[in-house]
């Protein structure tokens, strides 16, 4: 199922309102589960990688840290560079557009 873009587009469309709770972030065997069936270059990967990041303290993220999946740690690390110095508040998933996390074919399918 999470092979079908469409599918996946509209499971993102949930994260996104889990993201905003900001109650939870998605458990290892759920990442690792998305890491084995989801490319990874996708914008669902992206999204929770992003709302790791932005989410995970820095105790979980110890206790997680050898049983995440290597390239998804390679991930967090990537987007601690790209985003340091920047407000955690600016970072969160949750503050920014559900479209840029979606996967369109075209501009013109992008979300209204």
């Amino acid at each position: 199922m999470l092979q079908d873009v469409n599918f996946r587009n509209a499971v993102i469309t949930e994260l996104m309102c889990i993201c905003k709770t900001g109650n939870t972030i998605p458990s290892l065997r759920s990442i690792t589960y998305m890491w084995e069936v989801i490319p990874q270059n996708s914008k669902m990967v992206e999204l929770i990688a992003e709302y790791w990041a932005a989410e995970c303290s820095t105790e979980e993220f110890d206790n997680s840290v050898e049983m995440l999946p290597g390239g998804f740690v390679k991930m967090l690390a990537r987007i601690g560079i790209r985003d340091k110095g920047m407000s955690s508040d600016i970072r969160k998933p949750s503050k920014r557009e559900k479209c840029r996390y979606h996967e369109h074919a075209s501009e013109s399918e992008k979300c209204k």
